[in-house]
């Protein structure tokens, strides 16, 4: 169409209206394929059934309308994308009062194509409302179940949060009550060392079995089995291992028997449930000679741990275990770097990790002494240890 603008915006209210309704049709579906041709973008209204099947088989035209509100007689000015529209005259005119013979007599007079035509036009209407209806009821439902997932993954949030506080608290306790335990198994400990009769050891063997035992029972009860990595070791006699309950290390001394093996912490022999002991380094094997070659390859492996190792440890802050791990990690690499004196940093604080730092220190068979440093190197906030 000559003097349109490609992606023009053209309009057209009831076109073809005002003359034979087929010719109209005819002529407005015509008008509507030369627009669309000259790249334009129409929007038309129409009353014509012809016009509204044109526009439902054309690859470039799609049916709209607003919806009608039959209970009311009113438009809704909802639009309806997709679905033509009818114009329900003949439901409007019985509404007003015409005749019920007369409406009937209009209805003959469409043509059969008439009659398919405001049918299915009718029915595509139903359809939209029976999918708009749907479409809320699911619209609604899909809300609901976002809702009901919002407050079920609030409440394990809630749930999850209670559990560990709880689960710390508990663990809080526990390490008190074993620190509290291994104060008393020190103490008897200290008392056998003073004493040194048989009597003695097997009182102090009998009151460890007891705190053993007790210590199994808190652990038990409060935090759940913890899960050993294996280092591949094997519990047997000569290997050094943990105690888990206990928070100990001692030297296996028999090989394990009936689900119990034997331990040796300090002077005091020790029977543990196997489950209880994890084993953290084996014996080493005796070496009857050395050749030249072997000698010097110790050597050269010993000075470069020497160059490489800290003279240092600082265990300020930790937990019990991790410190008592760390020392002991400290110590071996420290013998094996041929390491005459470290220093051990351990704060004053309430003077656990002081006492535990001693008592490693005094029950080692490779320090030689150990005193507090002196005021400028941290006063009794660190020992000094002197290794042979």
């Amino acid at each position: 169409m000559s003097g349109l603008k490609k992606g023009a915006l053209v309009l057209l209210d009831e076109a073809g209206a005002g003359t034979d309704p087929d010719e109209g049709a005819a002529l407005a579906a015509a008008l509507l394929d030369a627009f669309l041709d000259g790249g334009a973008v129409v929007m038309a209204s129409t009353h014509y059934g012809e016009l509204k099947l044109f526009a439902s088989d054309h690859a470039k035209l799609v049916n709209a309308s607003m919806e009608f509100d039959l209970k009311s007689l009113a438009p809704t000015y909802r639009f309806l994308p997709g679905t033509p529209g009818s114009s329900h005259a003949f439901k409007i005119a019985g509404r007003y009062g015409v005749p019920k013979d007369v409406i009937e007599r209009a209805e003959h007079g469409f043509s059969q194509q008439e009659r398919d035509v405001a049918r299915m036009i009718e029915q595509l209407e139903n359809a939209q409302r029976r999918a708009h209806k749907a479409q809320s009821e699911a619209d609604k439902l899909a809300a609901r179940l976002k809702r009901v997932e919002e407050e079920a993954e609030r409440k394990i949030e809630q749930a999850e949060a209670a559990r560990r506080r709880v689960g710390e608290r508990a663990s809080s306790e526990l390490d008190e009550l074993l620190r509290q335990i291994r104060i008393e198994a020190d103490q008897v400990f200290e008392r056998v060392k003073k004493e040194k009769s048989q009597e003695s050891i097997n009182a102090a063997r009998n009151e460890i079995r007891s705190i053993n035992s007790a210590a199994g029972e808190l652990s038990r009860e409060i935090r759940p089995e913890e899960k050993v990595v294996d280092s591949g070791i094997a519990v047997r006699k000569g290997v050094k291992v943990r105690i888990k309950n206990l928070n100990m290390t001692g030297v296996v001394t028999d090989d394990p028997r009936h689900g119990k093996v034997v331990v040796m912490v300090g002077a005091i022999r020790m029977d543990v449930d196997l489950k209880q002991v994890v084993p953290l380094e084996a014996p080493q094997p005796v070496v009857q000679k050395k050749s030249k070659g072997s000698s010097r390859m110790a050597t050269r492996m010993r000075l470069e741990k020497a160059t490489k190792i800290s003279r240092e440890l600082n265990i300020r802050q930790l937990r019990f275990e991790e410190a008592e791990e760390k020392l002991d990690q400290f110590l071996d690499d420290a013998i094996v770097a041929g390491v005459d004196e470290v220093r051990i940093v351990h704060g004053k604080g309430g003077g656990v990790l002081r006492k535990l730092t001693h008592d490693m220190l005094r029950r080692h068979s490779q320090i030689v002494s150990f005193e507090e440093a002196d005021a400028d190197s941290g006063g009794q906030g660190a020992t000094v240890a002197r290794l042979q």
